[in-house]
Order: C-alpha cells, then structure tokens, then sequence
C-alpha cells in the first residue's frame, strides 16, 4: 500500500510494504506525525488502520499454522526419541546389533528435531511481527485523527 501525504519541502509517497519491515518505531512515529500534520482524510486513514490490521491478521495466522506443526512434529520427534531409546537397550538385541537400523533412527530423530527447531524459531517470528504490527496499528491510533 502507498501513503501520500505533504511534508514542509514538498510531497512524500511511502509504500508500506517497503518501509515498515526495516524502519525502527521512531522512523514509523515520524512518519506517522508527518501524515498526520498534513490532515490525512478519513478515508486514507481507515485505509491505513485496515491494511495494518490485515497484515497483523495474516502473521497471527502464519503464526498459528506454524504452532500446529510445530506440536506435530514435536510429538513425532518424542515418539522417534523414545524409539531409539529402546533400541539401545540390551534387551533389543536385534537392533543393538543392526547398526544401520540404530545409525537410521538416530538420523530420524535428528531431522524430526531439526525440524521442531525450525517451526519454533519461524512460529516467534511470526508471533514477533504480529506483535510489532499491533504496535503500530497502536502509535496510529494515537497520532492520526
């Protein structure tokens, strides 16, 4: 989405997709005064609000899709974990003695815990950014009319 408003040399056109993942608060802040200063109408204001609620919606859900197969996999990598377990037990010689069986399922539960790693680390960035787009739907709240 792009904003355009007056600023006190001229006119400025930010594009939001642009802008928001890399600026800082005190960048969004100043921007937001400076749209503000130029008496945004109601309608590009409400066009703002809901751009910025959507895309806090979309990271809320990717966050969600992310923490279900987070707990799958992480069921899963328990699972595997217990089953290697028991084959390294005495009592499992037919496993203790196949080493390319035990060498595979500790390969398994190695990949299975990769993968519960990943979907942890991308389930808080999502979680992050939902979090840092509430905030500026917040500090938009306040500053524009």
């Amino acid at each position: 989405m792009v904003i355009k408003y007056n600023i006190p040399n001229g006119r400025m056109e930010i594009d939001l997709d642009t802008f928001l993942p890399g600026a800082g608060k005190n960048q969004i802040r100043k921007m937001l005064k400076q749209l503000s200063h130029s008496w945004p109408n109601g309608e590009q204001v409400r066009e703002i609000r809901e751009w910025l609620t959507g895309r806090r919606q979309d990271e809320l859900g990717r966050a969600v899709d992310c923490a279900k197969l987070y707990v799958d996999e992480d069921i899963k990598w328990k699972q595997l974990k217990e089953q290697y377990r028991q084959m390294q037990s005495p009592c499992y010689a037919m496993y203790t003695t196949d080493k390319g069986k035990l060498a595979e399922a500790k390969e398994n539960v190695s990949r299975c815990r990769a993968w519960v790693t990943r979907y942890k680390r991308e389930m808080d960035v999502h979680r992050k950014l939902a979090e840092r787009y509430e905030g500026i739907l917040k500090d938009a709240d306040k500053l524009l009319p």
